[in-house]
């Protein structure tokens, strides 16, 4: 039991910290909402919503992946829906 509130809490720490962040990805600012963190194989599933004022391509996302993994210090596994904001 004591794991798993560890385990929700940590997701919830990176929740909190990355919906608060901007990232700068190719020259592009970008933002996530709407996130959730779960555990997933040997890694973190975040999924969520990533806006931006301008159009993004598939070279973006994983540009941003590969900084989340960066940060993360672990295999990150990335699902987001994608808003333009104007």
């Amino acid at each position: 039991l004591s794991v798993s509130f560890s385990q929700m809490h940590q997701a919830w720490l990176l929740e909190t910290s990355l919906s608060s962040e901007m990232f700068a990805v190719n020259g592009k600012q970008l933002w996530l909402s709407d996130i959730q963190v779960s555990q997933w194989q040997d890694g973190v599933q975040v999924s969520g919503n990533l806006s931006s004022p301008v159009p993004l391509d598939e070279d973006d996302v994983r540009a941003l992946k590969e900084e989340l993994q960066e940060r993360l210090q672990q295999p990150v596994r990335l699902e987001v829906g994608y808003r333009i904001q104007l």
